[in-house]
């Protein structure tokens, strides 16, 4: 068993799997604001109560679905992702998933007041929390690319995992009958 295969197989998904909890912890950090009575009386009428639930559950889908992307396609195609790759690819996504949430995460705080009377008073960092939303989303988008290329490189070359990494973590070959 080559422990080289076995770490390229797990590694992105221990990456993902990790992001996933620390995206998670910035949420509980969030709602724990919401605890303190002084906050909540202002916070009350926006939206932010709802934002740590919608960071969580989003930074769950996302980081969850590629995980469990990169721990099954080497399982499903029997052809390995490049980790390089996957670690620039993960990288770009937490960084900018967070550069696109947290700005909207504010804004939920101190802009979207169901009563508020004018749109007009608006807060100063308004469009610059918004603008920052924007731009963390083009660079979101930018960096699904090394996941798009890793796939089709996968796809292209043969680099197929070794069967003993494969093995090692429960899934057997599907062509292969199992024994006991």
């Amino acid at each position: 068993m080559s422990d080289q295969n076995l770490t390229n197989t797990r590694a992105p998904t221990v990456l993902w799997v990790r992001g996933m909890l620390a995206e998670w912890f910035i949420a509980g950090v969030a709602v724990t604001v919401t605890a303190v009575p002084a906050v909540d009386v202002y916070l009350h009428d926006t939206e932010f109560p709802f934002g740590p639930l919608r960071f969580a559950m989003l930074a769950s889908t996302v980081f969850g679905s590629f995980a469990a992307l990169y721990y099954c396609w080497p399982k499903l195609s029997r052809r390995a992702l490049d980790a390089r790759l996957a670690k620039v690819h993960f990288w770009g996504t937490i960084v900018f998933f967070n550069l696109t949430t947290l700005p909207m995460l504010l804004l939920a705080a101190g802009v979207q007041q169901p009563r508020l009377p004018d749109p007009r008073l608006l807060p100063i960092g308004a469009p610059f929390l918004g603008r920052l939303a924007i731009l963390g989303l083009c660079g979101l988008a930018f960096y699904q690319l090394p996941f798009v290329w890793a796939l089709i490189l996968s796809l292209v070359n043969v680099n197929r995992p070794s069967a003993d990494s494969l093995e090692q973590d429960g899934a057997a070959s599907a062509s292969a009958p199992r024994t006991r």
